[in-house]
């Protein structure tokens, strides 16, 4: 279902470039038969089996429509909501088709004109999904409200948390978890537990505190058992986690206990 969702993707985004009609039943259609299987998707550790960094925005937009639909749920939307948060999480980099693929695969650092130009992607996200009849609004406000910030410092209007959208909100979460736990061009991926704490670190005024403290606890409850590399290289298992420090476990290396929320030196690396 994945792949063949990544397939649609590419063709709904190649068209998007000429045409402004967007086939919003089969999109809703392929993304509906693939949340069928959502028990198979772990947000920590999922990773697209044929992930080449010029494919990024496909598997981004993808699992950022996944992370989204169950962050929509566990943070109380309605189920009315869930499907249409999906969808603007799927479609939120759209405007990326109308960016200049040289700027976006750029190695090195942008010139302030570029990153301008990369900004303009949520307009043009925007610009294409508007006039889209069968596409809920708020779905369209993910694609220009995705970058924008709760104290006004996002872009590409500068508004404040009352006038965000709360499927937007969801999408900025979901959004900035992927983009740092993905390899792309120009930086490797990094450690999911340490987005997790940056995220928290960086939620104060940025993003909506409720969601990011949700999503917080949500991916890092069920890991009892799971198998992970520490940043020493040991590997271990999960045997507990604090809700008070839900990034940083207790884990079992060969017998010794780790107590992560004590060693502050050492993290999760990965989960194996």
């Amino acid at each position: 279902e994945y792949d063949k969702m990544l397939q649609l993707l590419k063709k709904v985004f190649k068209n998007a470039m000429a045409s402004p009609t967007i086939p919003i039943l089969d999109i809703r259609t392929g993304l509906e038969q693939l949340i069928a299987k959502i028990e198979h998707y772990n947000i920590l550790t999922f990773t697209p089996r044929m992930l080449n960094s010029d494919e990024y925005m496909y598997h981004n937009s993808i699992m950022v429509a996944l992370t989204s639909y169950l962050l929509g749920k566990w943070h109380g939307f309605q189920s009315k909501d869930w499907i249409p948060i999906a969808l603007g999480g799927l479609l939120h980099d759209i405007g990326n088709v109308k960016v200049d693929s040289a700027i976006l695969a750029k190695p090195s650092k942008l010139t302030a004109a570029e990153v301008e130009e990369v900004r303009r992607h949520t307009l043009y996200g925007y610009a294409i999904l508007k006039n889209t009849a069968s596409l809920n609004d708020g779905s369209k406000l993910c694609a220009l409200q995705h970058h924008e910030r709760e104290d006004g410092s996002g872009y590409p209007l500068a508004v404040k948390g009352d006038k965000i959208h709360p499927y937007a909100k969801v999408i900025a979460v979901a959004d900035i978890f992927h983009a740092m736990t993905s390899n792309r061009t120009y930086k490797k991926a990094q450690s999911p537990y340490l987005v997790l704490e940056q995220v928290q670190k960086e939620s104060f005024g940025k993003l909506e505190p409720t969601i990011v403290s949700t999503f917080i606890h949500k991916v890092t409850q069920f890991h009892h058992g799971t198998i992970v590399r520490l940043s020493d290289n040991r590997i271990g298992e999960i045997i507990f986690t604090d809700r008070a420090n839900p990034t940083r476990p207790m884990v079992n290396v060969n017998g010794t206990i780790v107590n992560l929320a004590v060693d502050r030196k050492l993290f999760i690396q990965e989960v194996v």
